[in-house]
């Protein structure tokens, strides 16, 4: 709920529960004051932080950028450095490549799923069209009927869910190179639908439940 409409595309969003009791919870408490922030008040680099320190260092290497973050900084009062694993992780990924500093920035703050390997393939291929200035187009790949045949078709439905929303996300930091915003978000719909009624199979319920 608290992220509906964070781009701006729609005047109105909606919000769903899976239990109807669920429901009238998010119905009930929708509206309450938020609770305090107690400290600490974990911080981040910014872009600033990170041409800064790079220009210091004399380096092109954002890993050896955020390690120096994560090593060196420290503030007065109740703010700590957050931890930094994930996105040193992904800018180990592309750390080789020939792009600006800026740039291997906003690529390693994506929000990809590293543990998936179809995911993490095509990630790398975006950052390599961007570093060759290519543009990138969705293209579906994805093979329709009403629901899924068994887990591993309705685990390759959600991890291409995840990729549009890696590509939607790259599209407002590369704004040129990222193409076909459109055709993305209405896969992204019909995927969910399928997954939807995916779920609603009982061969998928203790699946659905675990997760």
């Amino acid at each position: 709920a608290g992220r509906a409409g964070r781009y701006k595309l729609e005047n109105e969003a909606f919000i769903g529960a899976l239990y109807p009791d669920s429901l009238k919870h998010i119905q009930k408490h929708l509206f309450d004051d938020l609770e305090p922030l107690e400290p600490p008040f974990f911080i981040m680099p910014n872009i600033s932080h990170i041409k800064l320190i790079a220009n210091i260092l004399n380096t092109s290497s954002l890993v050896d950028v955020l390690d120096f973050f994560d090593t060196n900084m420290a503030y007065d009062g109740p703010f700590k450095t957050t931890k930094l694993n994930e996105i040193i992780a992904i800018a180990k990924l592309i750390d080789n490549l020939n792009l600006a500093i800026e740039q291997k920035f906003n690529l390693s703050t994506a929000p990809l799923s590293i543990r998936s390997d179809y995911i993490v393939e095509q990630f790398l291929l975006y950052a390599k069209n961007i570093e060759q200035n290519k543009t990138i187009e969705y293209k579906s790949t994805f093979k329709w009927h009403n629901f899924a045949s068994d887990q591993e078709e309705l685990l390759h439905a959600e991890d291409r869910v995840k990729l549009i929303s890696l590509y939607l996300w790259l599209s407002y930091r590369f704004e040129e190179s990222f193409i076909n915003q459109v055709s993305a978000k209405d896969e992204k719909m019909l995927l969910n639908k399928f997954i939807e009624n995916s779920l609603k199979q009982s061969k998928f319920k203790a699946y659905h439940h675990n997760k």
